[in-house]
């Protein structure tokens, strides 16, 4: 799994998963291995918080890959405070109900600051793995 996050208080982040293993690099900054709990990690770890809550609804179809999706979204102030705004989206196959992609942005806005955006996106995929490996 690779994720992305732009705009956040370190700069534009990138983090590998594999298997219970995790990487990190910000910015133009050298790779480096993480002791991190996995699941903390992973933005989605809580998807299923995600699909119980009232506010998730169907907003369109997409194409990914030659596949036809339907996106569902989500949005919400996290703990409650108006000056935090996250949107959830999730890609789930018309066909094979497979979920084929997730992402979250985040948002702040204080009132005499800058905004912080971060933006985290996972994209899956199926058939046979590749052999990944670490990038250290």
């Amino acid at each position: 799994m690779v994720t992305n996050g732009h705009g956040g208080p370190a700069g534009d982040s990138e983090t590998i998963v594999i298997g219970n293993d995790i990487y990190d690099r910000f910015g133009t900054r050298p790779w480096q291995k993480d002791t991190y709990n996995l699941h903390a990690e992973i933005p989605f770890a809580g998807l299923s918080a995600i699909v119980y809550d009232s506010g998730l609804k169907l907003v369109r179809r997409e194409m990914i890959g030659g596949s036809i999706t339907f996106v569902y979204e989500n949005k919400y102030h996290p703990g409650g405070v108006s000056i935090r705004k996250t949107t959830d989206d999730i890609w789930i196959g018309a066909n094979d109900h497979r979920l084929l992609k997730v992402q979250t942005l985040f948002t702040e806005t204080p009132p005499f600051t800058g905004s912080t955006i971060e933006r985290y996106t996972v994209t899956c995929a199926f058939g046979p793995v590749p052999e990944i490996t670490p990038p250290i």
